[in-house]
């Protein structure tokens, strides 16, 4: 049996899809339609459509630990991020691949305790960050989203969730730094 807390969500859920939001679900029933895939983190803290408030079907979601994405020629590549990358741009066909970091993230806060940190001030905040800004370079290795950005078809982003506060900051690729905007 599963745990009580899941066969309650599930019951919400049915109720919720026995309402309006029937046509909604019976339409997702039918494809996925999403325009954009977001890499995130395993971390339960921070589901990317609660962090982006997306209904079901509006986000492709692929996650690990620490929302790496390693080189498409690495030998340390994860095949399940090469296969979701590979079936959001190729069959998909989304428009936008956000990199989704965030504050307070297990993973690299075990590789920082491995590490001696040159400034131990914001030293994660700016591991996290750092995170995202090369996951984002390691995009453009994959064949199919160097060629769909080179088409114009794809857009890519970096963000930074905090979990304290709720607030998002974006990579700009122009100045390699994140930008806080909310």
């Amino acid at each position: 049996m599963l745990p009580q807390r899941l066969m309650q969500g599930h019951r919400a859920y049915r109720e919720k899809a026995s309402g309006p939001q029937r046509v909604r679900f019976a339409a997702q029933a039918r494809a996925q339609q999403p325009q954009t895939m977001v890499i995130g983190c395993c971390d339960s803290r921070v589901a990317p459509e609660t962090v982006f408030d997306a209904d079901p079907g509006e986000l492709f979601v692929c996650r690990n630990i620490a929302n790496l994405v390693q080189r498409s020629d690495s030998p340390m590549g994860d095949a399940s991020v090469a296969a979701a990358l590979e079936y959001a741009v190729l069959a998909l066909a989304v428009k936008h691949i956000v990199m989704l970091g965030h504050a307070g993230c297990g993973g690299i806060a075990a590789f920082a305790r491995r590490a001696t940190p040159l400034s131990a001030q914001n030293y994660t905040t700016l591991l996290e960050q750092a995170s995202v800004a090369m996951s984002l370079r390691h995009l453009r290795s994959y064949p199919c989203v160097a060629t769909a950005v080179e088409a114009g078809s794809l857009t890519l982003h970096g963000a930074h969730f905090d979990i304290r506060t709720g607030a998002l900051a974006l990579y700009d690729q122009h100045t390699a730094g994140f930008i806080r905007v909310a």
